[in-house]
C-alpha cells in the first residue's frame, strides 16, 4: 500500500515514524509544502500536499492508497479546508482514510473533529478514527512558555479532570494500524492513558520533578481570551484551546479504554513518568523564579 503521512514533521507524524515496521512491504509518502522526491530511511520520500493549495496537492493524493489525516492545530474551518479535500480523496480513489481525531467526537458535533469525522463517513471511503485522550505533550509544547517563564499553568479547565496519553504511545498504536489497515477498516479506536487527572495534579507532578512551584491557574473564559491574544494566539487557536480545556467542565469524566493495550499489547505510559523524563523542557533559565 502506499501510505501518505501528513504532518509528518510533527509530533505524531515523527512518533509513526519511529514506530512503523519498515519492513512491513508499505511504502510511506511524507506530505510536504516544498516539492520535492527526496528518499528518506529507504522506505518514504517527500511528496507535495499543501492544505492551501489544494488543487496543487491532487497529483499527491492520486499516488496514495491509504491517507493518514491529520488536523494542523491552526485550521478549524472544516468547509474551507477539509470538505475539498475529502472530495479530492474521493476523485483520488482513495481506498482508506485513518482520521487522527480527539476523545469524544462522538458526542461534540460542533468540534473541528466531529465534522471532519462526518465528512469522512459522508464520503463513503474506508475509514479509522482514532480518537486519544489529552496530550501530554502540550505541557511541553502549547503550554511550555508560560511553565518556564511564569511557573504556571493557565487555562480555563477548573477542576476538570483529563485522560492524558502520551504522543509516543499514539504514534505506536496509529504504527501498528497502518501496517495491517485492512484489519482496521471502518472501525474506532478510542486511545486513552491509565489515569483521568486535573491540571491541579499536573502542576503538582511538575512541582515535585522540578523542584520549584508550579501553580495551576484557572482564569474565566474571557480573561484567558483576552490574556492568550496579547500574547499574540490567533482568535481561532485560542477559540479551539477553550473548547478543549473549558467544555470537559460540564462534561462526564472520561471513560478509560483498554484499545491502546490491545492494539499494541503494551501500558500506556504514565504523566508522572512522562514528566519525569522530559524534565528539561521545563527548565527555568532564571533562577530567581524558583
Amino acid at each position: 500500500m502506499r501510505i501518505l503521512i501528513t504532518g509528518a514533521s510533527g509530533n505524531i507524524g515523527q512518533a509513526i515514524l519511529r514506530h512503523f515496521d519498515a519492513t512491513s512491504g508499505h511504502r510511506l509518502s511524507l506530505a510536504s509544502r516544498k516539492i520535492t522526491d527526496s528518499p528518506r530511511e529507504g522506505h518514504t520520500q517527500s511528496v507535495y500536499f499543501d492544505f492551501d493549495h489544494l488543487p496543487e496537492s491532487y497529483p499527491s493524493l492520486l499516488q496514495t492508497d491509504i491517507l493518514f489525516l491529520l488536523r494542523p492545530p491552526h485550521i478549524s474551518d472544516v468547509a474551507t479546508y477539509f470538505k475539498p479535500l475529502i472530495e479530492l480523496c474521493k476523485k483520488a480513489s482513495l481506498s482508506h482514510i485513518v482520521f487522527l481525531s480527539v476523545q469524544g467526537a462522538d458526542k461534540a458535533s460542533f468540534i473541528p473533529h466531529a465534522k471532519i469525522e462526518k465528512l469522512i463517513l459522508n464520503s463513503g471511503i474506508a475509514y479509522t478514527f482514532v480518537r486519544p485522550g489529552y496530550f501530554m505533550q502540550n505541557l511541553s509544547t502549547t503550554l511550555q512558555e508560560d511553565i518556564c517563564k511564569n511557573n504556571r499553568i493557565y487555562l480555563p479547565a477548573g477542576q476538570a479532570v483529563f485522560n492524558w496519553i502520551d504522543v509516543e504511545d499514539i504514534g505506536l498504536a496509529i504504527a501498528r494500524i497502518l501496517e495491517h489497515p485492512g484489519l482496521h477498516r471502518n472501525k474506532v479506536y478510542t486511545l486513552t492513558g491509565s489515569q483521568n487527572l486535573s491540571f491541579q495534579q499536573a502542576a503538582n507532578y511538575l512541582t515535585d520533578t522540578l523542584q520549584r512551584k508550579i501553580q495551576y491557574i484557572s482564569p474565566n473564559v474571557f480573561s484567558f481570551y483576552y490574556t492568550k491574544r496579547k500574547e499574540g494566539l490567533t482568535r481561532d487557536f485560542i477559540l479551539v484551546m477553550i473548547l478543549l480545556h473549558f467544555l470537559p467542565r460540564f462534561q462526564t469524566e472520561p471513560r478509560i479504554h483498554p484499545d491502546f493495550e490491545q492494539l499494541t499489547g503494551k501500558k500506556p505510559t504514565t504523566l508522572q513518568n512522562f514528566i519525569a523524563n522530559n524534565k528539561q523542557y521545563w527548565q527555568t533559565k532564571n533562577p530567581a523564579q524558583t
